[in-house]
């Protein structure tokens, strides 16, 4: 495909679009020399052919950046992430952008957002027009935030969880409850939503200030009150993972990612209890981490890049 032309892709964002399309895009990310991009690939056949989009996007260059699909085809909202500046460096960002036409025209949202600029952020849809962000890594400073170029150094994994019931307009954060349980700060992890179901949002594993992480989190109020599901998983600590959900909210899967020693994983892990008890499968065709997967129209997992860099597109039928 177009965006392995140059030997792959990481640290790009993934997804699959609603409305009973078949239909994934993969958006930026960074090829195995360290290249940034801008571009937005798309397939419509579960990952079997690709097409161009947009060579350049109006958005700037970036990786680690996080993007997110609305449950009816077509809307597609990306945020933040480590952006291309001058001179050979790279600046944090707090910018939204939509399209609603595939990833084929974006219209920006908000250049600056109260939720700070970060990268390793993790986004969801919970309806066609509620989005939450939570976690990432940001700067302690005031300073532009980035690398390079007396930037402050991206170094603060964050804990806050923003709501926005307009795609991304306007942003609010949801203050957790006083006195009761909150997901430790991370970077690097998942953020799931039953959408079929109804209701609950999902922290999963990530890179916390101590390394990887191998919690489950959940939420039932809108992300204001979270307990853990399960502080020791069966799956082990891992950030730079993937975690999907089937189309019916019945399984939740963790897939790949990075371990407490650094290296890239290749086991995947299926919860049938919302997070509670988790259950090992067969594993990926080959380790990795900073990659995407989403489940598809069909019900299947596409797995795409990651690093170790690869260009292939891997499928599995979502079995439990």
């Amino acid at each position: 495909p177009g965006w392995a032309a140059s030997g792959g892709r990481s640290d790009a964002a993934i997804v699959a679009l609603g409305g009973g399309v078949r239909s994934v895009l993969i958006m930026g990310g960074a090829d195995q020399f360290g290249r940034l991009f801008n571009d937005v690939h798309i397939s419509t056949d579960g990952g079997i052919t690709w097409q161009t989009a947009l060579r350049h996007a109006p958005w700037t260059q970036r990786r680690g950046h996080a993007a997110a699909a609305a449950a009816t085809c077509c809307t597609v909202v990306l945020l933040g992430g480590l952006a291309e500046a001058m001179f050979g460096t790279y600046e944090l960002q707090a910018d939204v952008w939509i399209s609603q036409d595939q990833g084929s025209t974006w219209i920006q949202r908000s250049f600056s957002n109260s939720w700070g600029a970060r990268m390793g952020h993790a986004v969801t849809f919970a309806t066609d027009s509620v989005l939450y962000l939570a976690g990432g890594l940001g700067c302690r400073s005031n300073r532009p935030c980035g690398i390079g170029g007396q930037r402050s150094q991206p170094e603060l994994p964050r804990s806050d969880v923003w709501r926005s019931g307009d795609q991304g307009i306007t942003w609010h954060e949801v203050i957790a409850a006083a006195g009761l349980p909150q997901w430790p700060s991370r970077h690097a992890h998942s953020l799931l939503a039953d959408r079929a179901t109804g209701g609950s949002l999902y922290i999963v594993a990530g890179s916390g200030p101590r390394g990887p992480l191998q919690d489950v989190w959940r939420s039932g109020d809108q992300g204001v009150t979270w307990y853990p599901q399960n502080l020791t998983a069966a799956f082990p600590p891992r950030s730079h993972h993937v975690a999907v959900v089937s189309p019916d909210d019945s399984a939740m899967f963790v897939l790949g990612g990075l371990d407490s020693s650094k290296n890239a994983l290749g086991d995947v892990w299926v919860s049938l209890d919302h997070g509670n008890t988790w259950s090992q499968r067969a594993s990926l065709p080959y380790a990795r981490y900073s990659f995407g997967a989403v489940v598809d129209a069909y019900g299947a997992i596409l797995i795409l890049g990651g690093t170790p860099f690869s260009s292939t597109v891997d499928a599995a039928a979502c079995l439990v």
